[in-house]
């Protein structure tokens, strides 16, 4: 299955102007394995933005981390960045958070040796 645009837009002042399709991954903490207790600790989205073709697609994406009890795009911003060529009709949703995760932490211990 192919990952194709639609045309949603989020809009995060001073980040990122995320359109097309909209993935959202939430992380969760389920304390004792308790659904009832569960807390948010982290999110993502994931956007086309639109400049790619059917078989190779660009996307922007947004990591946030829960601060002060608060999850929400305009107040928590982690890290952000954007994914090209990704083969979109080859791969799946896990190689494409596994492309977003070797930029974020590549790109930082690339950083870190400078």
């Amino acid at each position: 299955m192919c990952i194709l645009q639609k045309n949603y837009v989020l809009y995060f002042p001073g980040r990122l102007r995320l359109g097309g399709n909209i993935i959202k991954i939430t992380i969760e903490l389920l304390p004792h394995g308790s659904e009832e207790n569960k807390k948010t600790i982290a999110s993502a989205i994931i956007s086309n933005d639109g400049t790619g073709d059917n078989e190779n697609g660009n996307y922007k994406y947004i990591l946030f981390n829960l601060e002060k009890g608060v999850l929400h795009p305009s107040l928590v911003s982690w890290k952000s960045g954007k994914v090209y060529k990704f083969s979109r009709c080859e791969k799946n949703i896990w190689d494409l958070l596994w492309r977003i995760f070797v930029d974020v932490f590549f790109a930082r211990q690339r950083k870190k040796n400078k």
